[in-house]
């Protein structure tokens, strides 16, 4: 997936053929460092709170202190 099929799956102008579609859209835009705005980013961290998007190691670290 590249990143403008992403941003069109993840904002809902190109249907997701099923809902692991959707996520992956979110997951690439994450992995891409894809710039956001923050409705957006606090979404994504939702995401990545549920599991459906794979955080980068150390993502929940600052819990940790």
């Amino acid at each position: 997936m590249n990143t403008k099929d992403a941003r069109r799956i993840a904002f809902g102008t190109t249907p997701a053929s099923d809902l692991a579609n959707y996520f992956a859209a979110w997951q690439h835009l994450y992995d891409a460092e894809v710039e956001l705005k923050e409705p957006d980013l606090l979404y994504l961290d939702k995401l990545i709170c549920d599991g459906s998007v794979t955080p980068r190691e150390g993502y929940f670290d600052i819990l940790d202190k």
